[in-house]
Order: C-alpha cells, then sequence, then structure tokens
C-alpha cells in the first residue's frame, strides 16, 4: 500500500509541475520579435533625411552713422581773415563785405531768386515809398499846393499808379534774374536808391501840404 502512495505523490508532483512550466516554456518558446518590425516606417529616400530644415538668416540692423565732418578748404577758412571793410588779399587788394543778404548766390529759377530775402525786402520797401508818393502828390494837388512834374504820371491817382507799379514791375523783374544768375548787388541799389528816391518826394509832399 505504502509503494502505491509513494508512487501516485511522484505521478502527481511530475504532472503539476509540467503543467506549471507549460506557460513559461511556451512564452519562451515564441520567438522574439524582429527589431527592424518595432522600429517606425522610415523614409524611402536616405538623403531626404539627412537634410535638415533651412535655417532662416537674420541680418542684424547697423544703425546708420553720421558721415565724418569734411575740413573746409584753406581759401574758406581764411579767404579774407581782416574781416569787413578790410582790403583782402584774394580780391586782389580791394575791400571786402561779406554777403549776409545772399546777393551773389545763384538760384535755380526766377521764382526762387524773387522770393530771396533781399529781393523781398527791397520789393517792399520800393512799393510802399512809392505808395507814399503818389497819395502826397496826389494831396497837395488837390489842395492846390503843387502839381505833377512827371508829364508821364499826369494828374490823377489812377495814372499815377499805373505808371509807377508798371515801373516797379519791371524793375522788380530785372532785379531778380540778375539775382538768378548771382549778380543781385547792382539790381540791388537801383532798387533803394528808387526807394530812397520816392521817399524824399513824399516828405517834400507832405512839407508843401502843411503850408
Amino acid at each position: 500500500m505504502r509503494p502505491a502512495l509513494t508512487i501516485c505523490f511522484f505521478t502527481l508532483t511530475i504532472v503539476f509541475a509540467a503543467h506549471a512550466q507549460s506557460p513559461g516554456d511556451t512564452a519562451s518558446s515564441t520567438p522574439p520579435q524582429s527589431a527592424t518590425a518595432q522600429q517606425p516606417n522610415a523614409p524611402s529616400n536616405p538623403d531626404n533625411s539627412a537634410q535638415q530644415p533651412d535655417t532662416p538668416i537674420t541680418l542684424k540692423h547697423r544703425p546708420n552713422t553720421p558721415d565724418a565732418p569734411q575740413p573746409k578748404s584753406d581759401d574758406a577758412r581764411a579767404a579774407c581773415p581782416a574781416g569787413n571793410g578790410k582790403p583782402c588779399a584774394i580780391l586782389g587788394g580791394r575791400v571786402y563785405y561779406s554777403d549776409a543778404l545772399g546777393l551773389s548766390q545763384h538760384n535755380k529759377s526766377w521764382a526762387a531768386a524773387a522770393t530771396s530775402t533781399s529781393m523781398l525786402l527791397a520789393m517792399g520797401l520800393l512799393t510802399a515809398a512809392t505808395i507814399a508818393d503818389i497819395e502826397t502828390t496826389q494831396s497837395c494837388i488837390r489842395s492846390g499846393t503843387c502839381k505833377e512834374g512827371n508829364p508821364f504820371m499826369g494828374q490823377s491817382r489812377a495814372q499815377a499808379y499805373s505808371v509807377s507799379m508798371s515801373v516797379n514791375a519791371f524793375a522788380f523783374w530785372a532785379a531778380a534774374e540778375q539775382k538768378r544768375h548771382g549778380h543781385g548787388a547792382v539790381p540791388f541799389f537801383i532798387l533803394w536808391t528808387a526807394t530812397a528816391m520816392h521817399a524824399a518826394m513824399a516828405a517834400h509832399n507832405s512839407g508843401l501840404n502843411s503850408k
């Protein structure tokens, strides 16, 4: 009886041992998957995979630097070192006067010359002196203390204005034209001379009116 029990015990032990090892044997018997199957699909063209996306080029901003100052020439620095009203060697010993009004400067057009400060100042004063001359003349003509001595001006206000302003307009046009070419000193002097003459006549007429 004891040998039979012993044989049954060993038989059951072998069966349970075989049943317990079967899952491990099954897992060990399963071949491992290949590494190729586990990797994601690789691109078909190996050259494309090696290419990297283009990196944008960033240009650095370079601040604008001012131009270096240019040295003045010796003639510009020491053209007439003695100053205004003094003889100047570069002018052949003639007296030097600075061109504060820009009468010797060239202009691109007649309009630019006519609207310069010197021309507008001269024409404005000439017009004011002309009006003063005409009005004081007409005043003394009405009072009977004087009469117009210039036959072109006549005795009427309309004729005096038409003739005087036409002459002033032509003188201003000629002066601005000369100023455009850098020769404005002489025309400017002529305009100022005419202004002084009209102002003197206006003062003379006022003296006649006061009598």
